[in-house]
């Protein structure tokens, strides 16, 4: 019997962890494998980020920022959401919406190549921002966190949140997109 790291088998931005088992019921002397997602209680991805370089070349892209979560969403408990895999120094907007279907009238997701960010979509109602600022090289570079306490609130169900990233001038300007994610507050 063991316990492995899978790496991301369910593609769903989260590690997952692999499990070995020599006694499988009701077929004694067997093994099986049992993969377990990573992701917390409460939370899924949904959606595709994306990364466009706004620079010298229109086609080149840069690594698309990553969204997670730690801790499971629960009413009156603190609740961290992350973006890895952007540049230090970088710029995040969190958005956090009520839906992931439309926005003020709006259908979602949002094809956002009228602005300038071809294959980048808007994938929650950005009905509430909050900024931070991407570590500097070093420990966690080119990741922010953002910590909220969860509402006391029995109303409140579920909430969406995507990060927008724009990468310092200096390194080549790029603006990026995480994917998606649903948060079912657990009661």
């Amino acid at each position: 019997d063991g316990l492995n790291t899978a790496g991301d088998f369910n593609a769903d931005g989260f590690p997952d962890v692999m499990m070995a088992h020599t006694y499988i019921p009701p077929l004694p002397g067997t093994r099986g494998v049992y993969i377990y997602s990573g992701a917390p209680a409460g939370v899924s991805s949904f959606g595709v980020g994306c990364s466009i370089a706004t620079g010298r070349s229109p086609t080149s892209t840069t690594a698309v920022p990553r969204i997670g979560a730690t801790f499971e969403p629960q009413l009156g408990q603190p609740f961290r959401l992350h973006v890895s895999e952007t540049e230090p120094n970088s710029s995040a907007l969190l958005m956090i919406g009520a839906s992931n279907s439309t926005w003020s009238g709006q259908p979602l997701p949002l094809e956002l190549s009228g602005f300038g960010l071809p294959n980048c979509q808007l994938l929650v109602s950005p009905d509430a921002f909050f900024s931070a600022k991407t570590k500097p090289p070093g420990v966690a570079q080119g990741a922010a966190t953002l910590e909220f306490l969860v509402p006391l609130d029995s109303a409140l169900v579920s909430l969406y949140a995507q990060w927008l990233v724009v990468r310092p001038p200096r390194v080549g300007a790029a603006i990026g997109l995480t994917r998606g994610l649903a948060i079912t507050v657990q009661n």
